[in-house]
């Protein structure tokens, strides 16, 4: 099959495949600047003429710094996801042209520009948006800022944070913004 061929190329030019607890896999190229996935659910268009790949793109100190934070995220939040269609069936793209389109989409990827934007979102940022906020302010060492957060839910006020962010959240991305 054309998908398994697929992965072996890639585990011959160094991703690496990941299985987590619920059996859902990955495939992971990184180094201390970067972390790219590939999710294993290759999907085919209904006409079997494109196939679509599930990249996500992270940090390692953004990774690391949202699972301490979260306590509740095996696979942490990646910065940005993207999904990159390809043709599919009789003139199937060479894997290695697959592979440049991500490496493409990851050469135009500004992590800096990622991680301000998460750090400007406002303290009532829904979903995972709280964490990635916070998650920005710890690995740019912005304690002052999350003091402030602590301080306000301390007198009763909660800046407008989703439900599920209580202070020991606050305490956590304080202890690494410090670090």
């Amino acid at each position: 099959m054309e998908l398994d061929k697929f992965k072996e190329f890639l585990e011959s030019r160094g991703w690496n495949k990941s299985t987590n607890q619920d059996g859902e896999s990955d495939w992971c190229y990184s180094n201390d600047r970067l972390i790219i996935q590939i999710y294993d659910g290759f999907y085919k268009s209904k006409d079997g003429e494109l196939i679509e790949l599930s990249c996500s793109l992270s940090n390692p100190d953004f990774l690391n710094a949202a699972k301490i934070i979260s306590q509740d995220n095996q696979n942490g939040y990646p910065i940005k996801i993207t999904h990159i269609e390809l043709p599919w069936g009789n003139s199937w793209v060479p894997f290695a042209e697959c592979e440049n389109r991500i490496l493409e989409w990851v050469s135009n990827f500004d992590l800096d520009a990622e991680l301000d934007r998460f750090e400007a979102l406002p303290t009532s940022a829904l979903g995972a948006g709280p964490i990635k906020h916070l998650s920005a302010l710890a690995i740019r060492h912005r304690s002052s800022q999350i003091e402030e957060y602590i301080n306000s839910f301390r007198d009763g006020r909660r800046l407008g944070f989703v439900n599920y962010i209580d202070i020991g959240y606050l305490h956590r991305a304080y202890e690494l913004a410090k670090g």
